[in-house]
């Protein structure tokens, strides 16, 4: 009698969720963060430093980060993390410049963009290039003569359901200028 009932009950919940005209609610959510693009629209110097060891600089930025929702539902990030690198091209691997992240519960309205500044610390220190000087050298430069600088943005937006939390990774290329 009992795994009668059992069986049924898987029955009825593969139905639910095979049921074509039926959303899954945490794919849904998905769907819509993963719709979203995210950039920084720029990065301002506040403070420069140099650390004797290891000895690199250290910057400190004030950073814009734009959040374009092009979905037509309000959407709610719960938390994210990303990295910024920036690949040079004599070097096979990209220099990561710094982490940002926000542990904020950020809502975009829909078809809406959201600009958030943000602190932006580098991560030098961490770097196992060795050639770290002459990489912080092109970007002064570039920074020195108002170009736009290509970087590379890569990490997680995270989304709560009653499923537990998800990551959704996120990766994007995007230019501005350092002042």
């Amino acid at each position: 009698m009992m795994f009668k009932i059992l069986k049924l009950y898987l029955v009825f919940f593969v139905i639910i969720f095979q049921c074509s005209n039926c959303t899954n609610p945490i794919e849904k959510k998905k769907k819509e963060l993963e719709n979203c693009k995210v950039s920084i629209l720029s990065a301002d110097i506040v403070k420069f430093n140099f650390l004797f060891f290891p000895p690199v600089p250290k910057i400190h930025f004030k950073v814009n980060l734009e959040i374009l929702n092009t979905n037509d539902v309000e959407v709610s990030i719960e938390k994210f993390s990303f990295k910024v690198y920036k690949k040079f091209p004599e070097k096979i691997n990209p220099l990561q410049i710094a982490t940002i992240g926000s542990k904020e519960e950020i809502v975009v309205p829909a078809l809406s963009k959201k600009e958030l500044e943000l602190d932006l610390i580098t991560t030098f220190e961490e770097s196992e290039d060795k050639d770290i000087f002459k990489s912080v050298l092109l970007l002064g430069k570039a920074a020195l003569q108002n170009e736009d600088i290509e970087f590379e943005l890569d990490g997680i937006i995270e989304y709560n359901t009653i499923a537990g939390k998800f990551n959704i990774p996120y990766s994007s290329k995007f230019k501005t200028k350092v002042r």
